[in-house]
């Protein structure tokens, strides 16, 4: 028996038990299908997924509220320290004045709450940039 003659006995084999169970054939084609499918769909799923949580992790913000009188030379000390730490990559200090700003512009609806006072209703506070991968590196 030749490699041709095997070929063709192995085919003509395969093709009469595919129609002699064409149901059971049916079944495990789409069944294969149909796993093919929520791999498919799982990987879209945890990619996308593995997406939105590095742009929250890139937008993600520590905000230090300090008491109000805190004056410029203990902000500058604090802000410095937190400068030095390893899982600070940046810092900022945000002025009152900035943060009415900031409010004002993320709620346009509600900034008629900051108008009235005397003073700036708002804290000084420091803005704290974690540094990329130290949350990771702990676990």
């Amino acid at each position: 028996m030749t490699l041709l003659q095997a070929l063709a006995y192995f085919s003509r084999e395969a093709t009469l038990n595919l129609l002699r169970g064409w149901k059971v054939s049916l079944l495990a084609v789409l069944t294969i299908a149909v796993s093919l499918f929520l791999i498919g769909l799982f990987l879209l799923v945890g990619g996308n997924a593995r997406s939105v949580v590095e742009g929250w992790r890139a937008e993600s913000r520590v905000v230090l509220y300090l008491e109000t009188g805190t004056s410029t030379e203990r902000v500058a000390a604090l802000q410095a320290r937190l400068d030095a730490e390893p899982w600070t990559a940046r810092t900022e200090i945000v002025t009152p004045a900035e943060a009415s700003s900031r409010f004002r512009q993320a709620f346009p609806s509600l900034s008629g709450l900051l108008d009235g006072w005397g003073e700036e209703p708002l804290p000084t506070s420091i803005e704290i940039e974690p540094a990329v991968g130290i949350a990771s590196s702990r676990v």
